[in-house]
């Protein structure tokens, strides 16, 4: 069922939330509310880049290159 399943994605950078990336990564927190809307949603990041609204938790790691 849906309440087991956790949906994990990587979204990082320098800090700037006006990267082209974040509407596609809006996008898919908002497909993944809608179809699975019990889902826990995971951000993998590093220390730089804001939490993406919608999202459950955040595991955030320096970006050493």
């Amino acid at each position: 069922m849906a309440e087991n399943i956790t949906v994990v994605f990587c979204l990082q950078g320098q800090g700037d939330s006006t990267s082209p990336v974040t509407p596609r990564a809006k996008l898919m927190i908002d497909s993944v509310r809608k179809h699975m809307p019990h889902a826990r949603l995971v951000q993998l990041s590093n220390n730089d880049y804001p939490r993406m609204d919608g999202v459950d938790d955040i595991f955030r790691h320096p970006n050493r290159g």
